[in-house]
């Protein structure tokens, strides 16, 4: 498999790390690889991992107030009516 590079790696780390990545099996593959054997990247994801953790570990008994709830979903209905 061919190496991805640092620039591509770093774009793409923060939803590799999530598991969000949407690209095919190839390029989350060649991103893994490339991961696994550059020192510099896997500081990285070891830092977006770190984050990740304590984000979810500070949210996990946190939910949004209704009002905010409804804001959100009002203003994605909006956006989703638009004409494109």
């Amino acid at each position: 498999m061919s190496d991805c590079g640092c620039e591509k790696a770093r774009a793409d780390l923060e939803a590799f790390v999530r598991g969000e990545l949407e690209c095919c099996r190839t390029q989350h593959s060649e991103i893994r690889e490339h991961i696994e054997n550059c020192p510099g990247c896997q500081d990285e994801a070891t830092v977006q991992r770190t984050l990740t953790v304590a984000v979810q570990r500070a949210c996990i008994d946190e939910a949004a107030p209704e009002e905010l709830k409804a804001q959100v979903i009002a203003s994605l209905l909006d956006v989703q009516s638009r004409p494109h």
